[in-house]
C-alpha cells in the first residue's frame, strides 16, 4: 500500500460512521469494524482491477462510494412506549410495582411524548446496556446487578444538561423506565435477578452490542 493510504482509510471510515448518524439521536451501529475490513478488501480488489501493485487514495475513494451505496438503511417504525406493556402477563407481573409507586407517583406524562424514534430507542438502550456491562466488568464476581432506580438515575445524570424544565425531567424519566421494561419483557436483553418495586438487572450473557461483534 502507498504511504498515505493509512490516513485515507481512517478518514473514509470516520466519514462513513458520521454519515450514518443522521442526527443527534442516531446511532452509527450499521458501520462497524467489519465495514472497515470490507473497505480494505474492496480497495485491494480495485487496485488489482487496475493492474496496480499498490492501493492508492483513488482506490479507497472509489471503494468508499461503492460500500456506502451497499449499506442498506431500513426505516424502522417509531416505538410507542405508552402502550407497549398492556398484555396480561406483564400487567400482572408489574401490579405490585405499580401499587408501591402510587404513594410517590410522578406527574402524568403526555402520551404523545412517549412515542420515540427507533434510533433514539436504540441509542438509549445501548447507553443502559453499556452501563450495566461496565459495572459488571468493574465488579467481577461481586456484581449483583444494577437496581432499576439506579439505572434510571444514572441516565438522567447523563442527560442533565439537556433537561430544560421539570416537565422534561419527568418525561425522560418515564421514557427511560419504559425502555427498561421493554428491554426486559419484549427484547429479552435485560434480566431481572430480583423482582419487586426496584428489581436488580443484568444484561443477558449472550447479548452482543453491534460494534462488539
Amino acid at each position: 500500500m502507498a504511504p498515505d493510504t493509512g490516513d485515507a482509510f481512517k478518514s473514509a471510515y470516520v466519514k462513513m460512521r458520521m454519515n450514518d448518524s443522521a442526527n443527534a439521536f442516531s446511532s452509527s451501529w450499521r458501520i462497524t469494524v467489519r465495514q472497515l475490513e470490507s473497505l480494505i478488501r474492496l480497495s485491494e480488489a480495485l487496485a488489482r482491477l487496475h493492474c496496480s501493485s499498490h492501493v492508492t487514495v483513488a482506490h479507497i475513494t472509489q471503494a468508499t462510494k461503492l460500500l456506502s451505496k451497499s449499506v442498506v438503511r431500513v426505516e424502522q417504525a417509531d416505538i410507542d412506549l405508552d402502550d407497549s406493556f398492556d398484555n396480561d402477563e406483564v400487567v400482572e407481573e408489574n401490579k405490585e410495582n405499580e401499587e408501591n409507586m402510587e404513594t410517590d407517583q410522578d406527574p402524568k406524562v403526555d402520551p404523545s411524548k412517549l412515542r420515540i424514534k427507533y434510533d433514539l430507542y436504540k441509542k438509549l438502550s445501548e447507553m443502559l446496556i453499556r452501563h450495566c456491562r461496565a459495572d459488571e466488568d468493574k465488579l467481577g464476581d461481586d456484581y449483583n446487578g444494577v437496581a432499576q432506580s439506579s439505572l434510571v438515575s444514572w441516565y438522567l445524570e447523563m442527560i442533565e444538561s439537556e433537561l430544560d424544565s421539570e416537565e422534561d425531567y419527568h418525561t425522560q424519566k418515564s421514557i427511560c423506565e419504559r425502555v427498561i421494561k421493554r428491554l426486559i419483557h419484549e427484547d429479552k436483553i435485560l434480566i431481572e435477578l430480583e423482582t419487586g418495586a426496584d428489581p436488580s438487572l443484568v444484561v443477558h450473557p449472550n447479548y452482543v452490542i453491534g460494534d462488539e461483534e
